[in-house]
């Protein structure tokens, strides 16, 4: 559904065309495709895709048909909405590509500097949607100046996608044996900062991030005194010492691995003495956080 502002187009919207226009084209050939992928919901008027483990979102519209004249325009439309941190066109890029390719497909791409009519690529749809989304931060910029959006930088988003997306991937490779965080991102003091958890000091890889959650249970011991179990969120760099005396995957990106049958003496003693460096902080979904650098070059052309 194309979504305005201001009367501005603030959604990324993509059609499909058959390459032999007097082929009849059957919805049942989309659904299918749609219904054997990952993250996808299945109605009648629509195939939604929601990764929870990235926050990524976007549809596939159904367009109702009649039996007639075969058409090369598909009663299926792709749609994403703007004002989003650039890594959901990332994400969107892969399942239209995926889509296109199993189908066969030309589209038809009305967004300034993408494909326009004919063959889909990668490139051509990351420049449409760039240009699309960087607009939709100047338009809300300029249309809501006293706006304050959580905002960080854009590698440190894509860092965090990266990971949350090869989560899967990476827990099945280590096995149940090591745990594997995802990153969460969290609003403190007007500022969005980065998340992981680490339960009870249990096997873990642990890539950078601003706050670590410390659930603590277990690794607390038999208390007399004091609660039985917490929680308590503390800094990065309340933290980083203990993680460095662990070896550090040089992987995209990079985490420190910690593997082992019994947690040591250092890892108990160091989150039995931890004393909460923040309160609990508010919990902030992916799409209400934007790219610092993108939001810099709107404000800039207000000037």
């Amino acid at each position: 559904m194309m979504i305005l502002l201001n009367g501005y187009t603030m959604s990324y919207d993509l059609y499909f065309k058959g390459r032999d226009s007097q082929a009849k084209f059957r919805l049942e050939s989309a659904r299918g495709f749609f219904d054997q992928r990952k993250h996808y919901e299945l109605t009648d008027a629509q195939a939604s895709y929601k990764n929870e483990a990235t926050g990524v979102y976007f549809s596939f519209n159904f367009e109702e048909t009649t039996d007639g004249e075969p058409s090369a325009a598909l009663p299926i439309t792709f749609c994403l909405n703007f004002y989003r941190p650039h890594i959901f066109g990332l994400e969107a890029e892969l399942e239209v590509r995926a889509f296109v390719k199993a189908l066969n497909l030309l589209v038809s791409d009305p967004q300034i500097g993408g494909m326009g009519e004919g063959e889909y690529s990668t490139e051509g749809f990351l420049a449409g949607w760039n240009i699309g989304n960087r607009f939709a931060y100047s338009a809300v910029s300029q249309g809501q100046p006293d706006l304050k959006p959580l905002l960080l930088a854009t590698a440190q988003i894509e860092t965090c996608w990266r990971w949350n997306f090869a989560k899967t991937s990476l827990q099945e490779r280590l096995g149940d044996q090591v745990f594997v965080p995802r990153y969460m991102f969290v609003e403190h003091e007007g500022k969005a900062m980065r998340m992981i958890v680490w339960p009870d000091g249990i096997p873990t890889t642990i890539p950078e991030s601003d706050v670590i959650a410390i659930p603590r249970k277990s690794i607390l011991g038999k208390r007399f005194f004091g609660p039985k179990e917490d929680v308590v969120f503390v800094l990065w760099n309340d933290v980083q010492p203990l993680l460095e005396r662990f070896p550090k995957k040089l992987e995209s990106p990079p985490y420190y691995f910690l593997s082992y049958s019994e947690a040591p003496a250092s890892v108990t003693t160091c989150i039995r003495k931890i004393r909460p460096t923040l309160r609990k902080p508010n919990g902030v979904a992916i799409d209400k956080i934007l790219n610092l650098e993108l939001m810099e070059e709107a404000r800039k052309q207000e000037q």
